[in-house]
């Protein structure tokens, strides 16, 4: 896949509501915005690492490498079909990027559950 394709890709994933959302409370929090990187993704890190968000080691590290994989591989993890609709629960409620952080931490660690289950066996 070429650049323009990757680029196009999450231009494409960065119009769901969700992610317009995201770039606006990251915005709103003064946070200089990439284009290429979707804006959930960005927003997760964000609440981990500037806004305090309180997470296990494994969903930090998978928030933050999540920032530089390719959109397939986002789309893939977080399971959003083809057309690109990306609805964590709760996702309309949360009034500030504090909360959509945790909100976006919170399916990134039910995704983590689903695609290796055996890190909740130790629970």
């Amino acid at each position: 896949m070429g650049e323009e394709e990757v680029r196009e890709k999450i231009a494409f994933l960065n119009m769901a509501p969700v992610n317009k959302k995201a770039r606006e409370l990251l915005e709103k929090a003064g946070e200089n915005l990439v284009e290429d990187i979707p804006y959930c993704c960005l927003l997760a890190a964000w609440g981990v690492e500037k806004a305090g968000v309180s997470v296990e080691a494994s969903v930090h590290e998978t928030a933050r490498a999540m920032v530089e994989w390719r959109p397939e591989r986002v789309m893939n993890f977080l399971m959003i079909p083809e057309e690109g609709t990306y609805e964590p629960e709760g996702w309309i409620e949360a009034r500030d990027g504090y909360e959509l952080a945790i909100v976006i931490l919170d399916d990134i660690e039910r995704k983590i559950l689903v695609h290796f289950p055996f890190c909740g066996a130790a629970e």
